[in-house]
């Protein structure tokens, strides 16, 4: 299942204050648990222009969400805020994959 959108004001409003954080190479990510009683996997991107045009930033958002649609089974369910530098235009799939899931482990998220 692909994961979902961070949307609302108070999702986005919870992001502000994360609970764990981590970083790799380009991609810096922020982790908020699901409230309780609640299964909610939601991802929001922040990609600046400097990075590129909308055609490479959109190419980095669907490798990012691919990237999540594997780790979906092995990750807590929360809200994620992942951010990229200007770096990532220029990054293959599976370094964008590696660089993801380092930034995982570092936010004590991945096993």
């Amino acid at each position: 299942m692909a994961p979902g959108r961070v949307s609302t004001r108070r999702q986005f409003d919870r992001l502000s204050h994360p609970t764990h954080r981590g970083r790799s190479g380009s991609f810096r990510i922020q982790y908020v648990e699901s409230d309780e009683g609640t299964n909610e996997f939601g991802v929001a991107y922040s990609i600046h222009r400097s990075v590129g045009g909308a055609v490479t930033r959109n190419r980095i958002r669907r490798r990012i969400r691919s990237v999540f649609d594997e780790l979906r089974s092995t990750i807590p369910s929360g809200l994620y805020l992942i951010k990229c530098d200007f770096h990532a235009k220029d990054l293959s799939y599976d370094r964008i994959a590696s660089d993801i899931q380092t930034a995982l482990r570092n936010a004590g998220l991945l096993g």
